[in-house]
């Protein structure tokens, strides 16, 4: 296998998209926003508003009949049979709405807040200490949270957890997901949308981020939903610029502070940073900074989380005085090199950069690539066609559009007293969505669940600043507005055959053999059809690049084995396999080159009307294939490295030969066409024809 290296070019923010598309990213001729202030519900205090308030029923209702869950109701789906988990700061008010607003829960964890990360997660199963109102501002979040689910799943089970705002790495979170997967929970919402403990790619270094919580609760069956965040307009994302050599980043051409609204008084003021860099061992340094525009004084600057210095990000903290100023940001490299390298910085609580990005606000967990979890934006009940405009917006560093779907916000809550809006209030609606899915479909996978709420949203196809014009899915609305559809009974077929399960790669399946599955190549049996007396199970997967493959199947019983084109079960067979083992049992395909594409594995019975267990190894390993130049080829541009060189052919065309430790030959793109090239010790970049920059070798891509 070629060997990977971690570079320091770690695209953190918008890695693996190309040059063009991050210019899109890049807030140029962006108008400064007025007026923008509030309270930002993605760090759990609901943005409220004045009006007449109306019943909880009247407010509920408008939920439901905007996602279609009333047809549901009226058939009998109200989340009977599943399993809910809310975990939130904390339930403030909860016990004087039970049985009202919300249910009353059948399980209770209310953590201690603690600021030791080595020391183990504390908690009470006394609802009474989930109301954490003296201690966190937010309280009510949690118990609003849940009225909100409840108002969708009337009859499902609740279990709540109030975990610490304070705790390192949400060890806390660990401890009550371990706990609601030991419960069989099916669905969790963790309406938290704050720091950074990884890259941006769905990924953390850290055992206990919340990132690898929520992989942890998916791969034990459990859907998970997350709020976008509510930060595009606190968010600015893309390159580091710097035009006239000072080492001060611009915002925009010139502009080298970031105007903040902070107008109101003694409020505390948080902005994260975030730059490419490898987590635990960051060799770039930046440092942000609070100027006042009065004076031109720094007033306070970023610092390192005492807990993890190595890491490529940093906090700043500041309180406004007792009088009105104007403020702005500015971000200073401190360590100047010539590399590219993306930051993200992101203000909380809704103040408002004069000079947003507005894409690339996703915030954690909100940023996983898990395809068992949802990543949802806001679109007001009145008007479901507009985006809320603080609504978070990808893409993530992989490319990845964000978010994954839309629900409703700014309905009321009794809880609260009136009116609210933001993304944990439309993850909370799609919760009580997803709850009504999984008791249709009860035998639904996590994949399958968000896959079928995917599948039926309605879509918004729009202008994408990456993906061009009426892009759908894209990075506003993903794949549109969740909706159910009216024919509860009778047009919701299965989204995925159960038969056929997706696998990522190499790995150990198990798998039984029944008469549900059938063969799509076995012999014809007495029904005359191919496999119509013949068990087998699917196995579709994807490469991305020129492998070998070996693929093993025993059982107990007799076994087939086929391999084909494409993802269904009937694609062109590659490869076959009857015996292997010396009792003519086992099969395997042992050896088999195959190009980038994806291919179903077919694990059979030889037997007709076999049933019984059976375990499938794929062994499936990169081809690394150093390119040579032939004789007689021209070229326009050459570079070398340190052991390997890069040319580009007349035809745009790249070619590389040489040390492939890093993949700096393999990874090559192989489509496009390039007009400039340069290496590095171990990676090359190149400018594509259409602007775009693409880099290949020892640079962390994802």
């Amino acid at each position: 296998m070629m060997k990977r290296k971690l570079g320091v070019f770690t695209l953190t923010l918008i890695g693996a998209l190309t040059l063009a598309a991050l210019a899109g990213i890049l807030p140029a001729g962006t108008s400064p926003l007025t007026g923008v202030t509030g309270i930002e519900a993605s760090i759990h205090e609901p943005q409220l508003h004045s009006g007449d308030s109306v019943s909880n029923q009247q407010a509920g209702s408008g939920a439901i009949a905007a996602h279609g869950a009333d047809k549901w109701h009226e058939a009998g789906f109200k989340g009977a049979g599943v399993k809910i988990g809310i975990i939130d700061f904390g339930f403030g008010g909860i016990e004087s709405h039970i049985g009202t607003e919300v249910p009353d829960p059948v399980g209770v964890r209310c953590y201690s807040f603690n600021l030791n990360p080595s020391a183990p997660p504390s908690y009470t199963t006394d609802i009474a200490d989930c109301d954490h109102t003296a201690l966190h501002f937010s309280s009510l979040h949690g118990s609003s949270v849940l009225e909100a689910v409840y108002d969708i799943a009337p009859e499902a089970e609740y279990y709540i957890a109030a975990v610490s705002h304070f705790s390192f790495y949400h060890t806390d979170l660990k401890d009550a997901v371990d706990w609601m997967i030991d419960e069989d929970v099916d669905i969790i919402t963790f309406s938290h949308a704050g720091g950074w403990s990884g890259p941006g790619d769905g990924t953390s270094v850290y055992p206990t981020s919340e990132l690898n919580t929520l992989n942890n609760a998916v791969e034990n069956g459990i859907t998970w939903i997350s709020p976008a965040g509510d930060r595009a307009q606190d968010t600015w994302s893309g390159f580091f610029t710097d035009a006239d050599s000072d080492n001060i980043h611009e915002f925009d051409s010139g502009i080298e502070c970031n105007d903040v609204d902070l107008s109101e008084t003694d409020h505390p003021y948080r902005v994260q940073l975030r730059w490419a860099d490898t987590w635990r061992a960051a060799t770039s340094d930046f440092e942000l900074s609070l100027v006042d525009k009065g004076n031109g004084q720094v007033v306070a600057t970023s610092q390192k989380n005492a807990f993890a210095p190595g890491d490529p990000n940093e906090l700043l903290d500041f309180t406004t005085p007792d009088r009105q100023a104007s403020y702005c940001l500015r971000l200073q490299l401190m360590t100047p090199t010539d590399d590219l390298i993306v930051v993200n910085l992101q203000s909380y609580g809704r103040h408002g950069l004069s000079y947003p990005s507005r894409y690339g606000s996703i915030t954690s967990p909100g940023e996983t690539r898990n395809p068992g979890a949802l990543t949802v934006g806001a679109a007001a009940v009145g008007t479901t066609g507009q985006i809320q405009p603080f609504s978070g917006r990808g893409p993530m560093n992989s490319g990845d559009i964000k978010p994954d779907i839309v629900g409703v916000d700014d309905t009321h809550s009794a809880i609260l007293g009136n009116v609210w809006e933001g993304t944990s209030l439309a993850a909370a609606h799609v919760t009580g969505l997803a709850a009504l899915v999984k008791q249709r479909y009860p035998d639904y996978t996590p994949q399958e669940v968000a896959e079928y709420l995917k599948a039926n949203a309605e879509s918004r196809p729009i202008e994408d600043r990456f993906f061009g014009p009426n892009a759908d899915p894209n990075n506003t609305w993903g794949h549109g507005f969740a909706m159910l559809p009216d024919d509860v009974e009778g047009a919701m077929p299965p989204m995925v055959d159960t038969c056929l399960q997706t696998i990522d790669g190499s790995g150990t399946y198990s798998g039984s053999w029944d008469d549900t599955c059938l063969s799509e190549n076995r012999p014809e049996g007495d029904g005359g059809n191919p496999g119509s007396d013949y068990y087998a199970r699917f196995f579709t997967f994807t490469v991305d690049e020129d492998t070998n493959m070996t693929i093993d199947l025993t059982s107990d019983a007799d076994t087939f084995l086929y391999l084909m084109e494409g993802s269904d079960k009937d694609g062109a067979i590659e490869a076959e396999n009857d015996d292997i083992s010396s009792d003519n049992r086992s099969s395997r395909i042992e050896g088999l080159a195959l190009s980038a594409g994806t291919y179903t594995i077919e694990a059979a019975t030889y037997n007709a009307e076999t049933a019984g267990e059976f375990t499938l190894v794929v062994e499936i390993e990169e081809v690394d294939e150093p390119t040579e130049p032939e004789p007689g080829m021209r070229f326009t541009a050459i570079s070398s490295g340190a052991n390997h060189v890069c040319a580009i052919a007349e035809d745009g065309s790249i070619m590389c030969w040489g040390d492939n430790d890093y993949g700096q030959v393999s990874d090559r793109p192989t489509s496009g066409s390039f007009t400039q090239i340069s290496s590095g010790d171990n990676h090359t970049c190149a400018l594509r024809s259409d602007g775009a920059v693409i880099c290949w070798g020892s640079i962390d891509v994802p």
